[in-house]
């Protein structure tokens, strides 16, 4: 009874174990984040571009550059017609100073029905660019820009805008 007691003790360890999801959080860059590929440029299940061995594999659009305290930021878009509802692809670098994050959404300066989307580092060699998915809001409000919020660490945050051309 004893040793029946400890082998379904042991199989009910198991089962909880390999049940847990994988760990995706950035300290763990072996796990793919929703998004990415397989490494041969064939997306994910939930992936929507190809983030193949060298990167992004699309045509990139410069949206342009703005000073914002002391950060010079950079920010491409991929090609294509903006849609109300649809994702986003961008690529936004920071440099000047260091950071500890950098936000971007599309709307108004206030963020007010917008989404405000986390960047990604993808290349550990390159910490200052990142890649982010962020949600055009549906409907798109007059005046729209891409905003592209970098935080310095020091309690302070600094805001660039962009023009769409929409």
């Amino acid at each position: 009874m004893k040793h029946r007691t400890l082998a379904i003790g042991l199989v009910s360890l198991l089962v909880v174990a390999c049940s847990k999801a994988p760990d995706k959080s950035p300290s763990n860059p072996t796990q793919p984040s929703a998004g990415s590929t397989s490494g041969t440029g064939t997306p994910k299940a939930q992936g929507d571009h190809d983030h193949g061995p060298g990167g992004h594999t699309h045509q990139s659009v410069s949206i342009g550059e703005s000073q914002s305290g002391p950060f010079m930021v950079k920010a491409a878009r991929d090609e294509g017609a903006l849609k109300a509802g649809a994702e986003l692809h961008l690529d936004i670098e920071a440099s000047g100073a260091t950071f500890t994050s950098i936000r971007a959404w599309v709307g108004t300066p206030d963020a007010k029905g917008s989404r405000k989307a986390l960047g990604e580092v993808e290349h550990a060699d390159r910490p200052a660019h990142r890649h982010f998915h962020v949600e055009i809001p549906n409907p798109i409000p007059a005046d729209s820009r891409l905003h592209v919020e970098v935080d310095g660490g020091d309690g302070k945050t600094h805001t660039a805008s962009f023009d769409l051309k929409l």
